[in-house]
């Protein structure tokens, strides 16, 4: 049988073959004999014939009981199609998406149910369509032969590939059974849904049954991993809360505070303890740690003064006193909140006045620019503590007082954060805390650490990773630790370093490296391993962390 198709302005008389096959097998021959017309990059497809006066050939009967000899047929490609139709297909029934982790991508196939009482079933990868039959229930329910006839099918060149497939009893279409298989997969996923078409042309979903799993989610057991591995030194670990005393560090209360009256009648009383931070480093890049103290000034006499110099020394290690700048400013509020007046300024004093003047003794410290992790507020280690600070301040008299303080760090060493004081500052939504670990720079006063916690999240249970030297976190589900798999297996490597959680801050202090612990067999992940060193490697934490059961509760 010769038939006369066109497919846009192209035309051609195309024999039919075997009259006994169906028209579904047609489409195929006319694609063919069309795709020189075509995209030649892109996969061409013939999804509908009509007869020239616009009625509908059902692909799914066979060419000798819907066709005559020199039919002219009209031949609407899938593109053109499928913008008509798959908006139509508004009602999903089951779907099922697997991913590809070789490509980054994923396939797909949903059934669901078409405006037209028709029954879809398609293909896609990602969010490309790239099948779509529809299927009336007189299809459904017309198949001549029982068992499994396959109705879709996508591949690719990389064995990549989709089928569905009717599963017919007594003519009728009673279960689709989808198979999806990607190459970074074991083997393929299956799954069966039930469909029910009634006498009267009614097309209902049913169950819906797994009947095999790509990537194996079942809990994994007997997981044995070293135990933690730690080099070096590391701070004491105070019993202190890190966020609510200024990190634990602001200075040791004294018991009486500094009241000095100069020799033209000015008293200056110290107000509060002497506070300090670790400032950020100025233009020629060295770093500072500054010394806060806030003062009330009174003038006690009957005419005005005026403060004309402000200068500072601090007594170093050695006991040697020495020189270094100091500056007045005000406090907005807070007690690190200052608006510091850094070139030399008069401060003028009426008769019988009282004013609020802060100071800020600034002293270099052996720290390169931006190496200290945190702002510190203590002193550098480099000082003595208690550290001995002398202000001398001039006024227009030419009278000269010195001030001495004093400032003291609470404790010895820094006071960090605690997987003790952490713990109480997670909220119900942050989730459980499942793992913290550390390591210390002695050189750079600074800690660095890693989180994990252990929450549910639209209904599945997952991990958050983070750490202080990324503001990245990182959420793992199931599909997460399959990709790690994967990419384990393809390097041979059953301690798979993950690049893009691993970090090493511009800092320099820190380096953290973090590795997928894997069953290269069974493509599984089974842990974690974060290996945390400083810059000079002279401290270090290597510790596991076993992977809990993840997923939906049914799935556990």
């Amino acid at each position: 049988m010769r038939l006369k198709v066109a497919w846009k302005e192209h035309k051609l008389v195309i024999p039919s073959g075997d009259t006994n096959d169906k028209v579904s097998r047609l489409l195929k021959d006319i694609a063919n004999r069309f795709q020189p017309f075509s995209n030649p990059t892109e996969e061409f497809l013939i999804s509908e014939l009509r007869t020239n006066d616009g009625y509908l050939i059902s692909p799914h009967i066979s060419i000798i009981d819907a066709l005559n000899e020199n039919d002219y047929l009209v031949a609407i490609d899938f593109e053109t199609w499928k913008n008509n139709e798959y908006k139509l297909c508004n009602k999903n029934f089951f779907g099922n998406t697997l991913s590809n982790f070789e490509e980054d991508n994923s396939i797909s196939c949903s059934v669901g149910l078409h405006a037209q009482n028709k029954l879809y079933v398609s293909i896609a990868q990602y969010k490309k369509l790239l099948r779509l039959d529809l299927f009336d229930a007189s299809d459904l329910r017309s198949f001549a032969k029982e068992g499994k006839h396959l109705v879709s099918h996508w591949e690719d060149e990389n064995g990549n590939y989709a089928k569905l497939y009717f599963h017919v009893k007594q003519q009728v279409v009673y279960e689709i059974e989808s198979e999806l298989k990607t190459v970074s997969a074991l083997i393929p996923e299956i799954q069966i849904y039930e469909l029910k078409v009634s006498a009267k042309g009614k097309i209902e979903a049913g169950d819906k049954r797994v009947v095999q799993v790509a990537y194996d989610n079942t809990p994994i057991t007997g997981v044995v991993v070293p135990s933690e591995v730690r080099t070096g030194n590391s701070f004491p670990d105070y019993d202190m809360d890190y966020y609510t005393t200024d990190g634990g560090n602001a200075g040791a209360e004294e018991k009486q505070f500094t009241t000095v009256t100069s020799g033209s009648g000015v008293r200056f009383e110290q107000l509060d303890i002497t506070r300090s931070e670790l400032q950020s480093t100025n233009s020629n890049q060295i770093t500072i740690n500054g010394f806060y103290t806030d003062f009330q000034i009174v003038n006690t006499t009957e005419k005005k003064l005026t403060i004309t110099k402000i200068t500072g020394e601090y007594q170093n290690k050695e006991g040697n006193w020495v020189s270094t700048n100091a500056y007045f400013g005000f406090k907005s509020s807070g007690n690190y909140n200052y608006q510091w007046r850094w070139d030399p300024t008069l401060i003028l004093i009426e008769a019988r006045e009282t004013i609020k003047l802060s100071t800020n003794t600034r002293i270099e410290i052996p720290a390169a620019q931006g190496k200290n992790a945190e702002k510190l507020y203590r002193s550098h280690a480099s000082l003595p503590n208690p550290l001995n600070i002398r202000l001398t301040i001039t006024d227009d008299t030419q009278t000269v007082t010195v001030i001495p303080l004093k400032y003291q760090n609470k404790t010895e060493h820094p006071v960090f954060v605690t997987e003790k004081y952490k713990i109480p500052r997670l909220s119900s939504s942050d989730g459980k805390m499942v793992h913290f670990q550390t390591v210390d720079d002695f050189a750079n006063n600074c800690r660095a650490f890693v989180q994990i916690l252990e929450k549910e999240d639209q209904g599945e249970k997952v991990i958050v990773y983070s750490t202080n030297l990324s503001n990245s976190y990182y959420t793992l589900r199931q599909n997460v630790l399959h990709d790690f798999a994967y990419s384990a297996y393809k390097a041979k490597e059953s301690k798979f370093r993950i690049k893009d959680y691993s970090c090493a801050p511009s800092n320099g202090h820190f380096t953290l490296d973090v590795f997928a612990i894997v069953d290269l067999e069974k493509r599984r992940t089974t842990a974690l391993c974060f290996e945390m060193a400083n810059s000079d490697k002279s401290s270090t934490s290597s510790k596991y962390f076993v992977i809990p059961t993840l997923g939906k509760p049914q799935q556990a």
